[in-house]
């Protein structure tokens, strides 16, 4: 993730010590050493902090320590209509590998922009320019 688009959970959210309070303190505290004011518009924090090039379940750990870096995947964990699935992937691998795939075939079905009617960004955060 890039530094600026997280860095509001750990420099400056509305309370007493600028960090978002479903954040880990300690992790705050890594991430403002990762991300250091002023902030940068290229630097980045790996959206897992404990295995970063591995394809596995330990990003649903992270969240169940409080510790996913934005602020929607830590809403996973503190509604109970979705806590139960961090749950369980944090925990069984297996199931987090049969669900993976039936998930991106699914997603890839959600009426996707094609031709003249989307468009295929440089960067993700930024409308191409014409």
């Amino acid at each position: 993730a890039h530094c600026f688009q997280v860095a509001r959970r750990f420099f400056g959210f509305n309370s007493s010590t600028g960090i978002d309070p479903t954040l880990d303190t300690g992790y705050a505290q890594t991430l403002r050493k990762l991300c250091p004011q002023p902030i940068s518009q290229t630097a980045r924090v790996p959206l897992d902090p404990v295995t970063p090039n591995s394809f596995d379940t330990q990003y649903y750990r992270d969240l169940l320590q409080n510790k996913g870096i934005f602020s929607s995947d830590a809403a996973l964990v503190l509604d109970n209509r979705t806590k139960g699935i961090v749950q369980e992937y944090a925990s069984n691998s297996p199931s987090f590998a049969n669900h993976f795939p039936i998930a991106m075939i699914q997603m890839s079905k959600m009426g996707v922009l094609t031709g003249h009617q989307g468009e295929i960004r440089k960067i993700c955060s930024v409308v191409n320019s014409s």
